[in-house]
């Protein structure tokens, strides 16, 4: 794991999040490579989380990240 300090937590947030939205929407046309059907979320008894269903991968993108120095996998 990476430390992240705490007064560098949102800009992070905010770099991953439009990071993995140009990777999926502008150079996987749309496909989600992330899974996370099989996670449980666990909280309170009226956590939100525990009650949304988990998003799965699409299948194999027919555009793959040329250029990009990985393959997604859905692994984290």
């Amino acid at each position: 794991m990476i430390p992240i300090r705490e007064d560098q937590l949102i800009a992070h947030l905010a770099w991953a999040t439009f990071t993995f939205q140009d990777m999926v929407q502008l150079r996987l046309g749309g496909h989600n490579p992330f899974d996370n059907t099989a996670t449980v979320y666990r909280g309170s008894a009226d956590d939100v989380g525990a009650q949304t269903p988990g998003s799965s991968a699409s299948p194999p993108s027919p555009r793959p990240l040329r250029g990009w120095p990985m393959t997604p996998t859905s692994r984290a």
